[in-house]
């Protein structure tokens, strides 16, 4: 009996210590159903960090929940054109693909957008300014107004458009992963 309840108490603590906290205090938690295209309620952002190593930095990321899980990259490779860098994590086997200096109207600074590619489930977008400064941090004055303007521009992209990000991504990123999973 003693045992039994030495295991229970085990599991129970191990269970506990696994449990993901969510890092911006709101009630926000992974929807496993992304079935819209839009985003229509706040269930559908949730957060995450990443940790870039080389640079020993540790961003916030905003993960939107929607029916198309690349719409934000191919929204910002229609409007930016081919994205100016790539890291890849060979340890979480991720690939971020980048977009450096770009203005967003009204504001007097150049940010990089960074966005997971490609085979993640869920479009995922880091923002940082030159400084590396986070600017979805939770003290950034920006934060704010980054959120609503992704979620503005993916609530208004043609899911009817037939992006060539796919075709890009194909060539270019699917290599990579086939690498970071080591298939033939």
């Amino acid at each position: 009996m003693k045992y039994k309840l030495t295991c229970i108490l085990i599991f129970s603590i191990l269970i506990y210590s696994c449990k993901s906290s969510n890092i911006n205090e709101k009630d926000n938690y992974y929807v496993g159903s992304c079935s819209s295209y839009r985003i229509g309620t706040e269930r559908q952002i949730t957060w995450s960090y990443v940790h870039i190593k080389e640079a020993d930095v540790k961003l916030n990321q905003v993960r939107y929940c929607t029916h198309n899980p690349s719409v934000v990259s191919q929204l910002l490779y229609e409007e930016l054109g081919h994205w100016d860098g790539l890291y890849v994590d060979k340890e979480k086997k991720s690939v971020i693909i980048f977009w450096k200096d770009q203005k967003i109207e009204g504001i007097d600074k150049k940010f990089t957008y960074g966005l997971t590619s490609y085979h993640d489930v869920l479009s995922s977008v880091i923002v940082y300014d030159e400084n590396d400064n986070d600017m979805l941090a939770q003290n950034s004055e920006y934060r704010e107004i980054l959120l609503d303007n992704f979620k503005k521009r993916i609530n208004s992209y043609d899911t009817d458009n037939k992006s060539e990000y796919h075709l890009v991504a194909r060539h270019e990123l699917a290599p990579i992963y086939k690498q970071l999973y080591n298939f033939k």
